[in-house]
Formats: structure tokens, sequence, C-alpha cells
């Protein structure tokens, strides 16, 4: 099984990958003006924050995507504090640790569990507008709620994440590019977006 790593590198050290087996492919994506590192690639426009990341590594590497692939912040560990052997691990551990997930597709946070939000990001951060976006999203009736894993660390097969059309992913992306509060947006509408709920 081929595993990719990406990560979406902000202002923090990710030397912790130096922990990650050999036989997984690291992808350090960044944005910005600030000086690169040998193996990091940059991402242009600095918008949507790390949501925008792991899109846009979904979309433009969509037809030669790792077995599995796990997406993360350059410091994961106040989010999921066992990360490192989650990534080396393989899918009995993943289940075991996921807060949301079926066959290919594991959302992962040791901070909290699984959270639950009205239309409006309310109680933990209102002011959002889940509903337009899930109307810009989906064809179906918009739910009353939603449930998420908050942090947005998550592992997807290609299988599992083919099922998601390229030309949703760059419609994802486009949104994230425009739309100021969309990374919250679509970080909630993740496990929707992957068909978990």
């Amino acid at each position: 099984m081929k595993k990719e790593l990406v990560i979406a590198a902000c202002n923090r050290d990710y030397s912790w990958i130096d922990f990650i087996n050999d036989d997984v492919r690291v992808t350090v994506y960044k944005k910005g003006d600030s000086e690169l590192k040998d193996n990091e690639v940059l991402i242009e426009p600095n918008l949507g924050r790390d949501v925008h990341t792991f899109f846009y590594h979904l979309y433009n590497n969509y037809d030669n995507l790792a077995d599995v692939t796990f997406f993360s912040q350059d410091y994961p560990f106040d989010h999921v504090a066992n990360y490192t052997s989650l990534i080396n691990g393989n899918n009995l551990l993943w289940d075991a640790y996921a807060h949301q997930f079926n066959e290919g597709c594991w959302f992962f946070c040791t901070q909290y569990g699984v959270l639950n939000c009205d239309k409006n990001g309310s109680p933990h951060h209102p002011g959002l507008n889940l509903e337009g976006m899930w109307k810009q999203l989906f064809d179906l009736p918009c739910p009353d709620s939603f449930q998420f894993t908050p942090s947005g660390h998550f592992a997807i097969t290609k299988e599992h994440a083919r099922k998601t059309s390229k030309s949703q992913y760059r419609k994802i992306l486009d949104i994230l590019e425009s739309q100021p509060t969309s990374p919250w947006e679509i970080e909630r509408l993740e496990p929707y977006i992957f068909s978990l709920i």
C-alpha cells in the first residue's frame, strides 16, 4: 500500500516528519511569498487556508493519488496527538481512532469528539452560512444540523476520493478562493462531501 502525507505548512516546525516511515511519501505545500525549503511546493493564490491546500492536492493529483493520502496541518498534535502513529499504521488503527469513517475515509481528532452545529455554525463558530454553502455543493435538502470532526485531519483512499468528481473538487477550489468564510464551512461539510453521512 502506497501512502502519502500532505502537509499545509504555515509557520510552524514540521520536523516531526522525521518520525514518519520511509515508505510514506511526504508532500509539503506552502502559500505566500515566504522563502521555500527544498521540499516545499508553492501554491498560489494564498487563499482558503489549509482546507484549500487539501482540495488543491485532491484536484491536481486526481489521477495519480496514493493508495491512502493523509492530510495535515504543519503541527497536527494539538488536534491529533497520535498522528504519526496513525500515518505509520494501518486501517485497523485508523478505524479505532477515527470519529467519523466508512470504508475508505477517516476523520481524526483526539482533542474533541464529533461536534454538531446548526446552519449558522453555532455554537462553535457562529456567523457561518452552511445552508448557503450546502446549496452551492448539493442538490439535496439542507439538514438543520451538521456533524463534523474538528481540525480537518483526515485520510482517504484514492478509490474513495474519486467517488467525488474532479469537477466538484474544482468547484470547491473556486469557492475557497472567492468566499472568505468558506474554509470553515467546507471543513464542516467534508463528511458530506466524502459521503460519510
